[in-house]
């Protein structure tokens, strides 16, 4: 669903109603395929709990993982306007 998310309608309407009803159900919610600033930030807005994707890391080597931990709070420190909460969970 998040190929033509959030600028194709369709695409946003299906992704809100996904969200919607998960969160109705008492369902955690995690994007899956996230590659875009504009994409996570749209995400946010509908309460998504969780992301992963391209946007945040490519699959990487475990010999990686350490400095991609220390990199990436960093790195997202102003996207999400000190949303707390929602960093935390990325």
């Amino acid at each position: 669903f998040l190929n033509g998310f959030p600028t194709e309608i369709e695409d946003y309407m299906i992704v809100n109603a996904t969200i919607s009803m998960a969160h109705s159900l008492g369902l955690e919610v995690i994007a899956e395929g996230v590659e875009t600033l504009e994409q996570l930030l749209a995400l946010k807005k509908l309460s998504c709990d969780k992301v992963q994707g391209y946007f945040i890391s490519k699959p990487l080597p475990i010999s990686e993982l350490k400095n991609w931990m220390e990199v990436y709070p960093k790195r997202f420190m102003n996207l999400l306007n000190e949303d707390k909460e929602y960093r935390r969970t990325l």
